[in-house]
């Protein structure tokens, strides 16, 4: 993987630095050509509504380059919580599992599945993120961060 740093302090692109490294094992050391543009702000909650997001930045059904952001007023344990999230997505993206229907297709797809109606908190790709986002903090934590 090649990941860009933009932004934020020198303290947490050391941190986005080592989350996505160990997110980088869990998913993405076989996974060739892969780029990802991290921007870190003080105002992407604030003008965006969110602390992360994920965008593709190709095309294909399994995509390759992201730009991922991520929101640094938050709370160190947020602060790592939405970078695992986010990289759940580029997961997502990477396997296919995930077709955003926003990038000129005609549906937003799941594992197939049509989901271009499906309200935010019941999208599945959703409960995956915050529900793994759990369970790879914790693991996170406790590898000696």
């Amino acid at each position: 993987m090649i990941l860009t740093l933009n932004g934020g302090s020198k303290f947490h692109r050391e941190i986005a630095r080592d989350v996505v490294e160990f997110m980088q094992q869990k998913y993405f050391d076989n996974v060739a050509k892969l780029q990802v543009e991290m921007k870190l702000s003080k105002i992407l909650s604030r003008d965006e509504g969110a602390d992360g997001f994920c965008l593709v930045l190709d095309s294909g059904n399994r995509p390759r380059n992201f730009e991922v952001s991520i929101d640094t007023t938050a709370s160190l344990q947020d602060f790592i919580k939405t970078i695992i999230h986010e990289f759940i997505h580029v997961k997502q993206y990477v396997r296919g599992e995930l077709v955003d229907g926003s990038r000129g297709r005609a549906k937003t797809t799941w594992k197939n599945k049509d989901h271009s109606k499906t309200a935010y908190s019941k999208q599945p790709w959703e409960r995956e993120a915050y529900r793994l986002q759990e369970t790879f903090y914790t693991e996170y934590m406790t590898q000696g961060n």
